[in-house]
């Protein structure tokens, strides 16, 4: 990064040259090596077909007066890495290409070694320790366990709101419709280095440093979650409102992710201001006729209660009751208001007139001791505004299964 923009152009033009000719078009490895070399010579990169002559160039020796050197150790490991990361089966692919192709004679030596640490953890001197550390990072990340958390509710139950509050980012349209019409899978990752999507529908896969409005179309979308869940391999998984009427299959593509159990947590999401509909109902008896894995019970839009004329206390007891009726013995509640934790977490430049507005008067009202939510399960009060919306309680339950 401090070598003249000149000399990372050609670092990158190597570096993605190479990518291409290993990869053969797979746009998955070429949104990261994109990604990648963006971040060296700091401006938009698209480049992606094989050359082996720019890659050549990116390895031999580099003059700035009268210093010589070679940017080979750093860019043999970003070979590697970047293959790692796309897809660690074809490391040994890597390996024959640069071996009979671009590092014989004198630079043998630079490549069995990074092969060497890359094949048997073997550390080399000459391989920066930021580089090491960088990959040490990704992979103790990418090594955790994948936590799968299936995420239903009916229509305007506001998940989406819930979801949105969870990760910390507008991913998800939030409206009194039903806006998801088939399984959606949003993941975090352990860097905030903008949003990966993925589009099956029309076969498009992208990267974009900050939000975008395809954000919402995308059925895969990997980012950094702003939330207690951020340095959890957690995926939340969408699905479409259950009762709606319009469109069948909505219901069915959620009964058939619930009843498959390819999940490791069910979060259920009720409106509490229409609890005890027969579409909530309905909805409950099936997770409890064919769910096999934990559950957790979000109480939603508590935030509308009057002290005066409701209980919340009295909400979640016939709500624990009308569950153990269900079968479910110990149910796990979570009393939530999600467009408020949800407006909480945002910076203040990224709201407008209106949201500043709700924002003060949601933190005047999640100061009372009425709607301190999480406080009516762990009978502690919260230490602040936004833990009295149970959002952070919520994360923390999710966190802890």
């Amino acid at each position: 990064m401090e070598l003249p923009s000149a000399f990372r152009e050609r670092y990158a033009a190597g570096l993605s040259a190479i990518m291409a000719e290993i990869g053969r078009g797979n746009l998955y490895l070429k949104m990261i090596c994109n990604v990648w070399c963006e971040s060296i010579v700091g401006h938009s990169y698209t480049s992606f077909k094989k050359d082996p002559d720019k890659v050549k160039e990116a390895l031999s020796v580099q003059r700035i007066k009268l210093r010589f050197f070679r940017m080979n150790y750093m860019f043999l490991f970003d070979c590697y890495y970047l293959v790692e990361t796309w897809d660690r089966n074809k490391v040994s692919r890597l390996n024959i290409l640069l071996r009979e192709n671009y590092c014989k004679r004198f630079l043998k030596k630079s490549h069995h070694a990074i092969h060497q640490y890359y094949t048997k953890n073997v550390e080399n001197k000459k391989i920066p320790s930021v580089l090491i550390e960088h990959r040490r990072r990704n992979l103790r990340f990418e090594n955790k366990p994948l936590k799968r958390v299936l995420v239903v509710a009916n229509i305007s139950s506001g998940k989406s709101s819930l979801i949105n509050a969870l990760v910390g980012k507008n991913v998800c349209k939030s409206a009194n419709m039903a806006c998801t019409d088939a399984l959606r899978f949003i993941f975090n990752k352990h860097d905030s280095d903008g949003f990966s999507m993925v589009n099956p529908q029309n076969q498009t896969i992208c990267h974009c440093p900050n939000h975008d409005d395809k954000l919402f179309e995308a059925e895969y979308v990997a980012f950094h979650f702003n939330s207690v869940l951020s340095d959890v391999n957690i995926c939340l998984i969408d699905t479409p409102g259950a009762n709606n009427s319009e469109i069948q299959r909505h219901g069915e593509i959620t009964i058939n992710a619930i009843k498959s159990n390819y999940y490791d947590i069910l979060l259920f999401i009720s409106n509490s201001r229409y609890y005890g509909t027969n579409d909530d109902k309905v909805l409950l008896d099936i997770i409890a006729k064919y769910c096999k894995k934990p559950v957790i019970f979000a109480l939603n839009q508590l935030d509308v209660f009057k002290p005066k004329e409701d209980s919340v206390e009295r909400m979640l007891s016939y709500f624990k009751s009308d569950l153990q009726k269900l079968g479910i013995r110990a149910p796990v509640l979570c009393p939530i208001s999600a467009k408020a934790g949800f407006l909480m977490k945002q910076a203040e430049s990224a709201l407008d007139e209106e949201d500043k507005e709700d924002v003060s008067n949601y933190r005047e009202k999640f100061s009372r001791p009425f709607f301190d939510l999480p406080s009516y399960i762990t009978h502690n009060r919260s230490k602040n505004t936004f833990e009295a919306t149970g959002i952070s309680y919520l994360e923390k339950i999710l966190k802890s299964i």
